[in-house]
């Protein structure tokens, strides 16, 4: 099992990566001309195969089946139980199947319910990219921690300290500067005004920002019966057999876009596809078990530090207001503080090595 700092660092590296996610989405529909549900079908049904593939070659260079193996070491430890009490292997037998029944259930619905958490979170957000700015994308997304933090206190029932709440707090005005700064709302000169457009592309955001928040509930509980690998392929197949039939039927000419990529706009959509829906998801589902997800979702505002070095290097877009500047500032200042207690804190605490954040969460 990695340590502690192992874990937050690939926390803060599926941030990282996420974090370019509306730079890339937003070229690759306003400057490369596709329309935002065919790139997410695509992308979505290719990340899906890339990883489905890995996993059964994992599998079958182990040369194991996980499931099968569980169930067998389940009734191997119920039969010896039910002997030590004087129980038939019959009745013992039941329970070890009334076990297995209740984990496919809970499987099931973690399935059905990811799959349409997924489809909704990422159809609204990757809709939103198209509609207004990514600053105004990044400004609204930084609710999403406060929701994720509240639906873990009251859903998941994580203790949430007081310093995490503060570095929210302070983290999220620096970010909010940050995003005020670039839509130049500080210059009197400004002609930069909502209009219907950005409205429509806010509330999309809004929309996905809730279901991220849910959806991170679910990759928590469900832990013992969908690996995170498990839950990459449910959420990118449940999403893009769904809007491959809705583009099919209703925009079907829109899928002629990919002939007339250039060199540029397919080393863009490979940026898309690897670095964000394979690397980044796997690490954030991966992280969220390990560390929880309230603290996952404290440093999500690190985002727009990656959001802001691919706007420079990919939309020539560059921070330039000291308001802005400064806003990274407190951000950066306020989630390196948090981490610097959370490291002091935990020194102070013996862990045995059997046993992981989560398990001590859960007890």
């Amino acid at each position: 099992m990695p340590t502690r700092s192992v874990k937050i660092g690939l926390s803060l590296l599926s941030h990282f990566f996420i974090g370019i996610a509306p730079v890339l989405s937003r070229y690759l529909q306003v400057k490369s001309g596709m329309n935002g549900l065919v790139l997410l079908t695509a992308t979505l049904l290719v990340s899906a195969f890339v990883v489905a593939t890995g996993v059964f070659l994992q599998k079958r260079r182990e040369g194991l089946n996980g499931h099968k193996e569980l169930e067998e070491i389940d009734v191997d430890d119920e039969e010896q139980n039910g002997n030590k009490n004087g129980e038939s292997v019959v009745e013992n037998k039941k329970k070890s199947e009334d076990g297995v029944n209740r984990l496919m259930r809970k499987r099931m619905l973690c399935i059905v319910g990811f799959g349409i958490v997924s489809i909704i979170r990422d159809s609204t957000y990757t809709i939103s990219c198209r509609y207004t700015a990514a600053y105004n994308i990044q400004m609204i997304a930084q609710l999403g921690p406060f929701m994720m933090v509240l639906f873990a206190r009251c859903l998941l029932g994580e203790q949430i300290s007081n310093t995490l709440w503060g570095c929210l707090l302070v983290s999220t005005i620096g970010i909010q500067l940050v995003v005020l700064s670039q839509s130049n709302i500080f210059s009197q000169q400004s002609d930069n005004h909502l209009t219907l457009s950005d409205v429509l592309g806010i509330s999309l955001q809004l929309i996905a920002s809730i279901f991220s928040a849910i959806g991170r509930v679910v990759i928590q509980i469900s832990w013992d019966v969908i690996s995170s690998s498990g839950l990459i392929i449910v959420q990118n197949v449940s999403i893009g057999v769904f809007f491959l039939g809705f583009t099919l039927l209703y925009n079907a000419e829109d899928w002629l876009v990919w002939g007339n990529l250039s060199t540029w706009d397919w080393t863009m959509f490979l940026m898309y596809l690897i670095l964000v829906w394979i690397i980044g998801d796997f690490l954030q589902n991966t992280s969220v078990r390990w560390i929880g997800s309230a603290e996952h979702a404290t440093y999500q505002q690190l985002r727009i530090v990656s959001t802001l070095l691919a706007s420079y290097f990919i939309l020539d877009e560059t921070l330039e207001s000291w308001i802005g500047w400064l806003g990274l500032f407190i951000l950066v200042s306020s989630i390196s503080y948090f981490l610097v207690h959370k490291t002091k804190k935990s020194s102070n605490v013996v862990v045995p090595v059997t046993e992981t954040a989560t398990d001590i969460e859960r007890k």
